[in-house]
């Protein structure tokens, strides 16, 4: 979460979020939107750091972007997330926990989708708010049946036609979305 750094002369409260996809960049492209409708003076400045393969990479990659985007700004993140599926995390706990600390150290929370990005999707309903599919594909398969049409990689126009913000803040409070908390916090969503 932000360190609490104040606005300073009417600038927007700037946050780094990186993700591994389009499905992730429309979505927090959506929470953008969200926060402009409801007057916060907040910047989500999105990335994807390209096809990674893995979580190791992908925060590797985030912290690098993030330092490069910062060198010589006078107005810095107020907080940095990266945004992973847990169905990415190394089967060896040793690489997870060093992936952990270099984001911790780096400044950055880690928000995990358990276990993926449509299975994170599939709990802002409230039929199946406390779905937990034991993998991508099941969770792609719930999900189509709860969202007649739904395909990966939707924009943030398209996926305000199924959600708002009432089931952003909803999903946030069930315990396989708990990392999304922080994040809806910093913008000022909850």
């Amino acid at each position: 979460m932000g360190d609490g750094t104040e606005l300073i002369r009417g600038r927007r409260k700037s946050i780094f979020v990186a993700c591994e996809g389009e499905s992730e960049q429309g979505y927090a492209a959506m929470l953008q939107s969200f926060a402009e409708d409801g007057g916060l003076r907040v910047h989500l400045d999105l990335n994807v750091p390209g096809r990674t393969g893995n979580a190791q990479k992908l925060v590797t990659k985030a912290i690098a972007i993030a330092q490069k985007k910062q060198r010589g700004r006078s107005n810095k993140y107020s907080s940095k997330y990266i945004v992973l599926d847990t169905d990415w995390l190394s089967a060896v706990n040793a690489e997870n926990i060093r992936m952990k600390k270099a984001a911790a150290q780096a400044g950055f929370e880690l928000v995990f989708q358990d276990c993926c990005f449509e299975a994170f999707l599939l709990r802002h309903f409230e039929e199946t708010r406390n779905a937990a599919p034991p993998n991508a594909a099941e969770a792609l398969k719930q999900l189509s049946k709860a969202w007649e049409g739904y395909r990966k990689g939707l924009s943030a126009k398209d996926l305000m036609k199924k959600l708002n913000a009432k089931m952003v803040r909803a999903a946030a409070t069930r315990p396989q979305n708990r990392d999304f908390k922080g994040l809806l916090h910093d913008i000022g969503l909850l």
